[in-house]
């Protein structure tokens, strides 16, 4: 296996770079116009803020000893897309 060049940090700080750093830019020029200066925030400031960080959800049917039949699982899952769909 080669070796990795970035470890999952460095690779999630990009992406959000990439994704949302115009919208942070733009926003921390509002805050210098407005003079706020202790608003200005940095992508990596906005990862780290609780109030503002990327959250993970897991969801979980039974144990590691009882488990659902695969049947109830897709059930679950074709109907947690559907609600999520209706998002995007």
């Amino acid at each position: 296996m080669p070796e990795r060049k970035c470890n999952f940090d460095q690779v999630e700080l990009a992406y959000y770079a990439q994704k949302f750093g115009d919208s942070i830019d733009a926003q921390n020029e509002r805050h210098v116009a407005s003079r706020h200066m202790d608003r200005i925030r940095s992508v990596e400031d906005v990862l780290k803020d609780p109030k503002t960080c990327p959250e993970e959800t897991i969801y979980q049917l039974g144990t590691m000893d009882e488990h659902e039949d695969y049947k109830v699982l897709m059930m679950v899952a074709v109907e947690m897309f559907e609600e999520a769909e209706k998002y995007l």
